[in-house]
Order: C-alpha cells, then sequence, then structure tokens
C-alpha cells in the first residue's frame, strides 16, 4: 500500500493494522478486504459502522473512527480510506496513541 511506502513503513505491517473505511456499502468493504487480504477484525469497526447507521456520507469515518479509538491499543497502525465520485480514494495512516 503506498500509504505505508511514503511513512517510510514495510507494507507487511499492514498485516498488523486496523482499518477504517468508509462504508459506503458492504461491497466496499468486501473490495477492500479482498484485494488487501484483510482479516475480518482488521475491519469489524468499519462494518459495525455500516450496520449500526449506514452510509452517513462524509460523516461516517469519524464515527468508525471513534470506535477504534475506543478499541485500538496504544501504537496500533489504522490505515483510512475515503471513497469518492468515480471511485477516488483518499487515504491517511494513522498511529493509535
Amino acid at each position: 500500500i503506498e500509504l505505508y511506502r511514503r511513512a517510510g513503513l514495510d507494507i507487511a505491517r499492514a498485516r498488523d493494522s486496523l482499518f477504517a473505511v468508509h462504508p459506503g456499502g458492504p461491497k466496499i468493504i468486501d473490495g477492500v478486504q479482498l484485494t488487501l487480504e484483510l482479516a475480518d477484525p482488521q475491519l469489524a469497526a468499519s462494518r459495525a459502522v455500516l450496520h449500526d447507521h449506514g452510509n452517513m456520507s462524509s460523516a461516517t469515518l469519524p464515527h468508525v473512527w471513534m470506535r477504534l479509538d475506543e478499541s485500538a491499543a496504544p501504537g496500533t497502525l489504522i490505515a483510512s480510506l475515503a471513497f469518492g465520485p468515480g471511485l477516488t480514494v483518499c487515504g491517511a495512516l494513522f498511529e493509535k496513541r
């Protein structure tokens, strides 16, 4: 993933990361999971927010971040991915403090 390279991190760190994916729908989360070969727990917060609230547009990711802030251990890397029109993507890499 480009996010890890730009941060000077080995891509292997993605295996230990959590992912905050803008859950525009279950197919978005499924596609990210399949493409990046992620385990279910890595995307649990995104799926939970989608289940509980649906797609809330730009307000969705902050809800995912709040869940991860409550559950992630300090030092955990969190890759955040947001999708826009034409399936453009914007990403950021955070570390839980």
